[in-house]
């Protein structure tokens, strides 16, 4: 008797399952008006539906900086796993709106005084400009323990989504930090 549960209960759960599969539809485009917005999202009215658009891998943590409620915009995106992933984000004229472009300039460095450190990155001051550095792949979330406020670097990386993605940090003889 005990297999036949079995047997049932396993092709009960792949009928379930299968029913419950949920597609990924990829470069779908959606235009509305911004309803309410966080850190690495928005909620997007179309007219005949919502849809929360995740918009971290373009505007990092930084969305609310850069789209406003109210605002009508364009964005191409993929849902997967119930979620809306956006790839871009347009303003009505088409042109991808401010801070939040795709774009991965390789292999940039930069120099500077170290304003603020936090668990996996810091603020670094450049002279000329500010730029958040995202240590964590080199220090993880020990940033504090070897980088201090005020301290000389040059940081090498990319920009990723809004942030700097550091790949090397030195100080002012060359020596590796968090490594």
């Amino acid at each position: 008797m005990k297999p036949s549960v079995i047997g049932f209960t396993l092709l009960l759960a792949g009928i379930l399952t299968h029913g419950c599969t949920i597609a990924k539809a990829q470069n779908t485009t959606f235009s509305g008006r911004i309803q309410r917005v966080w850190e690495d999202g928005f909620q997007l009215d179309t007219g005949s539906r919502s849809i929360n658009v995740d918009s971290d891998d373009i505007c990092g943590d930084h969305t609310a900086h850069h789209i406003s409620e109210g605002q009508q915009v364009t964005v191409s995106g993929e849902f997967d796993g119930g979620e809306f992933y956006a790839f871009s984000i347009q303003d009505t004229q088409g042109k991808a709106l401010d801070g939040c472009a795709i774009t991965k300039v390789q292999n940039t460095t930069f120099s500077g005084r170290i304003q603020r450190v936090w668990e996996d990155g810091f603020q670094l001051d450049t002279g000329s400009r500010s730029i958040n550095v995202d240590s964590d792949d080199i220090c993880g979330d020990h940033t504090a323990h070897h980088i201090s406020e005020s301290q000389q670097v040059t940081v090498s990386g990319e920009f990723d989504g809004g942030e700097f993605d550091a790949f090397s940090i030195q100080d002012t003889q060359g020596k590796a930090l968090c490594r």
